[in-house]
């Protein structure tokens, strides 16, 4: 189901169910046009492009899912592709929803994957409670004003994966848990996820600030800048956890070598000390005919006085050492 919204400074106006014919509907200079629609109905995204004379390419792209973000200019708009991260907050799952956004002069076409995009209702809660300046701006301020909203969910996405490395650095520091190869590995499944977006999204937002001096006014530029500044700092805080990943797993598979080596060195110390009273059962229990000490009145516990004594120093020796 499509959403048209109409909106200047003094009001707006909000339509379900966008025709065609209201779609072309021409606005006032100061005013606003911003369509929204899923990916449902092809005819209707269709429609609605040829009346903005969007490229069937670009028409292509709203339905191509898997590219990465791209922005591209032509003559009569700007378009724009980006990855939309959803998550709950304190969520084991992210998803990314493709967002493709079409600027042309005072209106702004937004083709969305998700039916339940977080940040499409965040603005258009802003725009019908009057929330913020985003009512006294023109599209390319709306168009800064998504782009901005989901950078703001890689972010918060970022902050999410910071607590879980925190978490899993405590647990294992502590020696907490015995096996983080799983959580790491989804972590960095995590992250590598974010920064296929982020990576090209920062690329095509300095292509924006640089190439589309007709399209977004200049006095917006600042909030671009803004938005490269977030990613910058998203995508510099994921390659850092990458790195605190790695030495976790290397912290991990120390204290695991550390444990075995005790592990061995007991078994070892056990053996050494059974080794001479191996020894002397075996001496005493062969079936000779005649050994003298079996004719010794306290011979069974002088047996056992030598080994506790054998034993004894052993110990004694094993411990100045510090073998053990």
């Amino acid at each position: 189901m499509a959403e048209l919204i109409i909106y200047n400074k003094e009001k707006s106006t909000f339509h379900q169910d966008v025709s065609r014919e209201l779609a072309k509907k021409e606005v006032a200079a100061d005013s606003v046009k911003w369509i929204i629609s899923g990916l449902e109905d092809y005819r209707f995204i269709k429609e609605i492009s040829d009346v903005y004379g969007i490229h069937h390419l670009t028409i292509e792209d709203f339905f191509n899912t898997t590219h990465l973000p791209k922005f591209e200019i032509f003559e009569n708009y700007s378009f724009l592709s980006l990855k939309y991260l959803d998550y709950t907050s304190g969520s084991e799952s992210f998803v990314l929803y493709q967002t493709s956004l079409v600027l042309a002069n005072n209106s702004l076409l937004c083709f969305t994957e998700s039916k339940d995009n977080h940040v499409i209702q965040d603005v258009k809660t802003r725009i019908q409670e009057s929330i913020g300046t985003i009512r006294g701006r023109g599209s390319d301020y709306l168009f800064y004003r998504i782009i901005d909203l989901m950078v703001d969910q890689y972010i918060g996405a970022v902050s999410i994966i910071r607590n879980q490395i925190d978490d899993l650095e405590d647990k294992t520091v502590e020696g907490e848990t015995t096996d983080i190869t799983n959580e790491v590995l989804e972590i960095k499944r995590r992250i590598s996820m974010i920064r296929r977006s982020a990576e090209p999204l920062r690329e095509e937002i300095i292509r924006i600030k640089n190439t589309a001096p007709k399209l977004v006014n200049p006095v917006s530029h600042i909030y671009f800048q803004d938005i490269l500044d977030h990613l910058n700092s998203s995508i510099s805080s994921l390659e850092s956890f990458r790195d605190i990943l790695t030495d976790l797993m290397e912290l991990r598979l120390a204290q695991v070598s550390q444990s075995m080596n005790q592990v061995i060195k007991t078994l070892t110390v056990v053996s050494t000390v059974f080794i001479p009273l191996t020894f002397l059962a075996g001496v005493y229990g062969m079936n000779f005919t005649y050994l003298p000490e079996k004719d010794w009145k306290y011979g069974y516990l002088y047996f056992w006085v030598f080994i506790i004594i054998v034993v004894g120093f052993m110990i004694y020796y094993m411990r100045r050492k510090k073998w053990f």
